[in-house]
Order: C-alpha cells, then sequence, then structure tokens
C-alpha cells in the first residue's frame, strides 16, 4: 500500500503532466469498464445457473410439464341404410381394404357405395397405376 506522500507526490505530477493526467484517467476508465463486465458476466452467470435448474426456459418449474391431450372418449360411426338393410362404413373399408392388392403401395383409395347393385366399388390409386374393383356390402 503506497504511504501518503507518495500519494500526494503522485497527484502533483499528474498535475504538472498533462499528460499524464489524461493518462490517469484513461486507465481509470478502462478500470471501471472491466469492473461492469465482471458485474455483467456475474449476472449473466446467475441467470445461466437459473436457466439450468429450471430446464432452460426462465419462469418455468423444474419438472412442470405440458398437459397431454386428452384422447376424446366420442366414437363416431357412419351407416348407411337402404331398403331394410343397414351397412357400417368402417365394414365397407375394411372389405375393400381387404380385397386390395399389395395395400402398402397404395396412396389414395376412393370408394363409390351404389346400395341398389348392393356393391361399393373402389378406385386405389398406387404409386404405378391404380386397382379398380368392386366388393359386396
Amino acid at each position: 500500500m503506497p504511504k501518503a506522500n507518495e500519494v500526494n507526490n503522485t497527484k502533483m505530477t499528474a498535475e504538472a503532466d498533462p499528460k499524464s493526467a489524461e493518462l490517469q484517467a484513461d486507465v481509470e476508465t478502462k478500470a471501471d469498464a472491466a469492473e461492469e463486465k465482471v458485474e455483467a458476466a456475474e449476472v449473466k452467470g446467475e441467470a445461466t445457473e437459473k436457466k439450468a435448474k429450471t430446464g432452460g426456459k426462465p419462469g418455468r418449474k423444474p419438472g412442470a410439464k405440458k398437459a397431454a391431450a386428452k384422447k376424446s372418449d366420442k366414437t363416431e360411426t357412419v351407416y348407411i341404410q337402404w331398403a331394410d338393410q343397414e351397412v357400417e362404413l368402417t365394414a365397407i373399408m375394411d372389405k375393400v381394404k381387404a380385397a386390395t392388392k399389395s395395400l402398402r403401395a397404395v396412396h389414395e383409395i376412393n370408394i363409390y357405395v351404389k346400395p341398389e347393385e348392393n356393391r361399393a366399388y373402389y378406385v386405389a390409386k398406387k404409386t404405378r397405376g391404380e386397382e379398380v374393383g368392386s366388393v359386396e356390402l
């Protein structure tokens, strides 16, 4: 630690030499800037620690998860009725899928129901052409 008379000598030298005073002010400014950077880094370090503890996002509690999408308990069934007969749509679709050859290659199926003929006609569009057929209702 400098003695009191050394400090006075430094002040007198700064007053006597303007370049010294300028350098002294520059050093003090740089020291202040360095202190601010250290303080900012410490604050940032604290924020990073908090972020790590909370799962990466500020404001979230650890272990908090989004609510899982609830599965619907509703069932939807489509029936086709005509002349004392009734057929469920899914039954027709299952028959068409069973009748289609190489179902993996199919990317689109169009089904046309003709109750008066008691048949469902289908067009299965595949990667190489299409397959046309019919199934009995």
